[in-house]
């Protein structure tokens, strides 16, 4: 009886798979949490702004930065990270998520990437962009496919 040839993987990607497939379906639910977050924070600002009068420019203008800020974000996870990217982390469909791109020249940006750093600056905390870089850094360097990062 032959014996099967085992299986060796190029890469990592089924230590990672199970980890980084959960936080990019989740992303979307991690990001919104930021939003209400960023929303309620931005509102004790303005509330604490009004109160002092001596913080009442910075701060209401910084509590109405964070409130537009916040709903951008949850726009944001709502039409755009949920049916684009989470869905498909949720179905495992790495093609997708490897060819969605922007082409600037000859080069592929991830639009997950994008979005990603998108929610990075605008979000009050760090963690609710990580939700979407972390999974997609994951399957550029370590994914079942190689990234062609040139066009």
């Amino acid at each position: 009886m032959e014996e099967e040839p085992e299986k060796k993987s190029t890469s990592n990607w089924e230590k990672y798979e199970s980890f980084v497939s959960t936080l990019g379906k989740w992303a979307w639910i991690i990001i919104l949490i930021n939003a209400i977050l960023t929303f309620f924070y931005g509102i004790w600002v303005l509330a604490w702004g009004g109160i002092y009068w001596w913080l009442w420019a910075g701060g209401v203008a910084y509590g109405i930065w964070l409130i537009i800020c916040a709903i951008l974000i949850a726009i944001l996870a709502f039409f755009i990270v949920k049916p684009r990217f989470s869905d498909k982390w949720a179905s495992k469909d790495w093609d997708f998520l490897l060819n969605d791109v922007l082409v600037i020249g000859n080069v592929r940006i991830p639009w997950m990437l994008i979005i990603g750093i998108i929610i990075e600056i605008l979000g009050l905390w760090w963690w609710g962009g990580l939700a979407i870089l972390i999974p997609m850094i994951f399957l550029l360097v370590a994914g079942p496919k190689p990234y062609n990062w040139k066009k």
